[in-house]
């Protein structure tokens, strides 16, 4: 794969990470990752077949889909941790209703 190959893969990586962040902060029911784990994969192994200054210079672009990653992965955990609050609330109020009768 060539360095263009490469960057333009990785390019719509970190877009399409940046809209599933977007999708979560919307309260979309799906946010669009799919074979997310294959795909870095992938790339990330043909940027280290790269001359060493191609690789290099995806460096940047490299780091911010690992910052999009983890973010997203925070935004997710703390939809999930949220839910169970929620849940958990729901329960106790219709425990506590229930008492109340």
């Amino acid at each position: 794969m060539e360095k263009q190959e490469v960057e333009a893969g990785l390019t719509a990586l970190a877009d399409e990470v940046a809209e599933a962040r977007a999708a979560l902060e919307r309260g979309d029911d799906e946010i669009g990752l799919s074979d997310v784990g294959p795909r870095i994969e992938r790339l990330c192994a043909a940027a280290t077949r790269l001359a060493p200054e191609e690789s290099v210079a995806l460096q940047p672009l490299m780091t911010r889909i690992r910052d999009e990653l983890q973010e997203l992965s925070d935004m997710l955990g703390r939809a999930i941790e949220e839910a169970r609050t929620e849940e958990n609330g729901d329960e106790g109020g219709a425990d506590e209703e229930a008492t109340r009768h």
